[in-house]
């Protein structure tokens, strides 16, 4: 079987689609069930393992008539209906993993905009799809319902073997981090400030700390910056630069908990890491995280409001002798469910089946 993914992606890793995409497309083909190639539109390179085959732009007819399912990553890149619709033609099914675009947040972001793609083009591309691959039932569950054909195959992560196992309870202070894209909306980083801002002298005298890290690009990063200098929040919530590899395995082991309280996602990486190398997390349900969390008491969980986020900080402080325990468990739950030899393969078997 030949299978053809299809991106649009930056080369950033800063990027978690881009994260999610490398490492769906290198695992799928380590999984040696399947030919793997690859197209970027713009035919950027990016570290593809030596088992993918990349495929130039210019090339997508040739190779069409090779393959036997493409796999669109996301939705919005206009050359993707135009390549949706010739497979369609040629009798190549296809399938949209939408990465969180299809959820009723993401549809609220630049609204108008999407009402007009939607109605010319995007409708279309979902409703004519195979399958529609949802990275969690969460996800699926609010997302538009535009093709009946949804699974679900989540991300994955690689467990390492060096993971937080000290946590100092009896001593002051909470080291709370967020590792990824500096996006305010989506990752509900303004919440996270007014929380903050709400009970500032309480973190001062509990010694209690944010640590957010991302990328210097786009109009959020300065954003963030001025929100955070504007309420006197310097001394307790620090921005950093984005940290990567052995950096940001440095920073996950120094902190106690990583906090996401997104509005929408459809699988955050950084949630992933945090839980294989240890890390209790702060998580909303836009997260789509929620309900794994609780179930398998990896953390804690808020509505991404300020008032509700302010709480739960405040809770976590006072339960730090449980930092341990649900350290264990979100590596545990982590390591049975979300290694990418087995999310490679469990994909695999979807996509065989949607071929049959």
């Amino acid at each position: 079987m030949t299978i053809l993914h299809i991106c649009g992606v930056e080369n950033k890793m800063s990027n978690g689609a881009t994260v999610a995409v490398l490492n769906h497309v290198n695992e799928q083909a380590k999984a040696d069930m399947a030919d793997i190639l690859v197209l970027h539109i713009k035919d950027e390179i990016l570290d593809w393992n030596e088992k993918v085959k990349p495929v130039k732009a210019a090339d997508f007819q040739n190779v069409l008539q090779k393959t036997d399912l493409i796999v669109f990553h996301e939705i919005y890149y206009m050359p993707f209906f135009k390549m949706a619709k010739a497979a369609y033609k040629a009798g190549v099914p296809y399938v949209v993993i939408p990465h969180g675009g299809l959820t009723d947040g993401a549809q609220t972001q630049l609204k108008y905009a999407k009402i007009v793609v939607n109605f010319l083009w995007a409708k279309k591309y979902i409703s004519q799809a195979a399958g529609i691959q949802f990275l969690s039932d969460k996800e699926r569950s609010t997302s538009r319902k535009w093709n009946a054909n949804a699974f679900i195959s989540p991300n994955g992560v690689s467990v390492p073997e060096t993971y937080k196992c000290n946590f100092n309870a009896d001593e002051p202070g909470l080291r709370l981090i967020f590792i990824g894209r500096i996006n305010l909306f989506y990752k509900g980083l303004d919440a996270l400030v007014e929380a903050a801002k709400s009970i500032a002298d309480e973190m001062r005298s509990k010694q209690i700390s944010v640590g957010i890290y991302g990328p210097k690009e786009g109009d959020d990063r300065a954003k963030l910056e001025q929100m955070v200098a504007e309420a006197n929040l310097n001394d307790v919530m620090k921005i950093h630069d984005g940290v990567f590899g052995e950096d940001k395995a440095k920073v996950m082991l120094d902190a106690d908990a990583f906090i996401q309280p997104s509005r929408s996602e459809g699988m955050p990486m950084g949630i992933l890491d945090a839980m294989a190398i240890g890390l209790p997390v702060i998580v909303s349900p836009g997260t789509s995280f929620d309900r794994d969390v609780l179930e398998n008491d990896c953390g804690w969980v808020c509505e991404c409001e300020a008032s509700e986020i302010a709480d739960t900080i405040l809770q976590v402080y006072k339960q730090k002798d449980m930092l341990a325990a649900k350290s264990h468990n979100a590596r545990e739950y982590v390591d049975e469910n979300f290694r990418w030899d087995k999310v490679a393969r469990d994909t695999l078997d979807k996509y065989i089946e949607i071929k049959k």
